[in-house]
């Protein structure tokens, strides 16, 4: 198992941002007093800027001091939340991996789940049940995704960047052998495709997911998709490939009648009213807007359902319905900024596609941090 490389801290200073120190720089900014209690600090994973003191176990008083008086909501009073039980304990009582706090009793299945590449609780300790996210509000806004995909892509650029290039090359060549294999067998690549596309997605996103979870990044941990969850994601391809082929031919019915109609006019062959040609192209189009409209809501609708199954073991079904329920609560929203940070991801390609990497992987962090609000607290253990 990897050891956990350290955090990367930022503090504020006169309404400035310093940063990033790890390690012994940041012990000794402790140390000399240039990060104090009530300095506003901040690394991947927390949530916004919060003072020092409150991730810190505060030193125990002189024995003839009197008691100190804390704040009901203080951290000290109510100890520190387990991210695998839920449950709050004093600080000396848990062990710190990145921005988690785990007790002595789930240490043993913590690091189990740790060496097996299984989901891991929410930072804080708040688990969800899947009826609790759908009714839960979450942010959504476009500055919000910009500013938590930068923030996570500047924690480990280069390994990030080398996720990218790591499945997306994966992806490019087998659909460059389903393009040949496609000469011989017909539909080779779509075929192939079934089998690859959205455990290699998914296993992207948990590697984005990675450092806005205060977590290392670990690229090996991008291929859980081919593990105990690869039939899951194989059945969601699966339903998502059949949607867009039935939407295809509905698209292909609504028009063929007016296109045979109106080749056979062209052609001398039939002589049909002008209004009924108008009528059939008419008919056609509205079927076929109809049915272009109805393949985006659900591709927009079915957008993190195969994260959901590899990061919280959700079956396809299920993740899929939970899925469009979430994006539902703001699906113009969800909509606009889905095309934009795509847009955004494909602006590399004007400069011979190697600024994708860049562009594409920050797009992909973007959209991870809006995984992450939405389901983040979901509970990746809870029954399927």
């Amino acid at each position: 198992m990897d050891a956990p490389e350290p955090i990367q801290w930022y503090y504020a200073d006169g309404g400035e941002q310093r940063g990033p120190f790890s390690g012994p720089e940041w012990e000794a900014m402790i140390t000399s007093g240039t990060v104090s209690a009530a300095t506003l600090v901040w690394h991947a994973g927390l949530s916004g800027w919060v003072p020092w003191e409150s991730l810190t176990p505060r030193s125990a008083p002189p024995e003839n001091a009197p008691p100190r008086q804390e704040p009901a909501d203080s951290p000290t009073s109510d100890g520190l939340a387990c991210s695998e039980c839920g449950k709050r304990f004093a600080p000396e009582d848990t062990i710190p991996y990145g921005n988690r706090r785990v007790c002595a009793a789930c240490k043993p299945v913590f690091l189990q789940r740790l060496t097996e590449g299984a989901a891991l609780g929410h930072a804080e300790g708040r688990h969800l049940s899947a009826e609790e996210v759908v009714e839960q509000e979450y942010p959504l806004g476009l500055m919000r995704a910009w500013d938590r995909g930068w923030d996570a892509f500047r924690s480990d650029p280069w390994k990030l960047i080398g996720a990218t290039a790591c499945f997306g090359g994966i992806l490019l060549v087998l659909t460059g052998v389903g393009f040949v294999a496609g000469m011989v067998v017909p539909l080779a690549a779509n075929i192939i495709g079934l089998f690859v596309t959205s455990q290699l997605t998914a296993g992207l996103y948990l590697v984005f997911l990675q450092p806005l979870r205060g977590e290392p990044v670990n690229i090996q941990s991008g291929f859980r998709g081919f593990g105990p969850r690869y039939w899951q994601l194989t059945l969601y391809q699966v339903i998502q490939s059949a949607a867009m082929i039935g939407f295809t031919v509905l698209i292909i019915l609504g028009m063929t009648p007016a296109i045979f109609l109106g080749a056979a006019s062209a052609a001398g062959r039939a002589t049909p009213p002008l209004a009924a040609v108008i009528a059939l192209f008419t008919v056609g189009a509205l079927v076929s807007i109809a049915a272009v409209v109805c393949l985006f809501y659900f591709l927009v609708s079915w957008m993190f359902a195969a994260p959901l199954i590899l990061d919280k073991g959700l079956d396809a079904w299920p993740a899929m319905k939970l899925c469009r329920k979430v994006v539902n609560r703001h699906p113009f929203r969800f909509s606009v900024i889905l095309l934009v940070v795509s847009t955004f991801g494909m602006i590399g390609a004007a400069l011979c596609g190697v600024g994708m990497l860049v562009t594409g992987t920050a797009a992909g962090l973007m959209m991870a941090s809006v995984y992450e609000d939405m389901f983040g607290r979901l509970d990746p253990r809870q029954p399927r």
